[in-house]
């Protein structure tokens, strides 16, 4: 339940960042997400578009493209390719451009295990009616 009391004490920057973690916490799950949804059909074709270019980008590489629709209740509409390997060579750049420009966020990064990994997020597959 949410109060407006205000403390204008000044709080210290990581319990200031906690009470914001469970403020962003208590709203999510105070959330309504028993909507309906119906597939966005151009959202899933960009979508689709994108594993295509991806398959393509890992083809001949050691490099695997995974893609899969998330479907949790903060993110029901929501898709991602990832791209993971030791290595990812990209011979292609224009394709390698077209990627993120179709996809709404791109994130790269290195993991523990030696291996790098891209993935791309892709917002409105699905709509609420």
């Amino acid at each position: 339940m949410y109060t407006d009391d205000y403390d204008p004490t000044p709080l210290d920057d990581e319990l200031e960042e906690e009470a914001i973690l469970d403020a962003i916490l208590l709203a999510a799950d105070g959330a309504d997400s028993s909507g309906v949804f119906v597939i966005n059909p151009s959202g899933l074709k960009r979508f689709q578009q994108a594993g295509k270019i991806a398959r393509a980008i890992t083809a001949g590489t050691r490099a695997k493209a995974i893609c899969e629709q998330q479907s949790s209740d903060l993110f029901v509409s929501c898709g991602t390719i990832s791209i993971i390997g030791e290595k990812i060579e990209i011979g292609n750049p224009l394709l390698f451009a077209a990627l993120g420009k179709l996809s709404s966020t791109m994130e790269m990064y290195s993991k523990t295990n030696g291996e790098v990994q891209i993935n791309y997020t892709f917002e409105d597959i699905t709509k609420e009616i």
